[in-house]
């Protein structure tokens, strides 16, 4: 992973405290990139939650619909 590994090559003093000109330092900018990423993940799974959802529903829907009684069945 990129993000981490660039991170983990800087010395840790200078990530923690070094600033350049009104800039975040290289553990703030960390920090808001694994935000940026958890964010993002959690979009992905609800969108993966919401499809297995509606895909059950459909089943279901399929199911009823291929099974259920009719008032023309013997």
């Amino acid at each position: 992973m990129p993000t981490l590994e660039t991170y983990l090559n800087l010395p840790r003093t200078y990530a923690m405290s070094s600033r350049q000109a009104g800039k975040k330092s290289a553990h703030e900018e960390f920090l808001g990139q694994l935000d940026i990423l958890a964010r993002e993940a959690g979009k992905i799974l609800d969108a993966v939650v919401e499809n297995d959802s509606s895909a059950l529903a459909n089943q279901g829907r399929f199911l009823e619909g291929k099974f259920r009684t009719s008032s023309l069945d013997l």
